[in-house]
């Protein structure tokens, strides 16, 4: 499989608080920091005049929840057709 590692300092402000200490697993890829970020400044990322590859992730950061909305990444897609999915835990050639 393919793992990434990253990290969110939490807070207790009022604007994104994030628990200390937590840690998820969720599916996240860098697309989705950009509808996240906008989420959480209170702007709609579906307003934009071409759709984003990304979703926001705060909802599921918030409850820690271990299903977000991101479903699938796609690595390595080549014309000839192979690709890498990766779809949660579970990587399938």
């Amino acid at each position: 499989g393919i793992r990434g590692v990253g990290f969110v300092r939490g807070t207790d402000s009022d604007i994104a608080p994030l628990p200390k200490g937590q840690t998820s697993d969720i599916l996240m890829h860098v697309t989705d920091w950009y509808p996240t970020i906008l989420g959480l400044a209170g702007a709609n990322a579906s307003d934009k005049q071409l759709p984003l590859d990304g979703f926001d992730q705060w909802e599921a950061l918030q409850r820690n929840s271990r299903d977000g909305p991101r479903k699938v990444i796609y690595h390595n897609v080549v014309p000839t057709g192979l690709e890498i999915v990766n779809r949660g835990n579970a990587t399938h050639p």
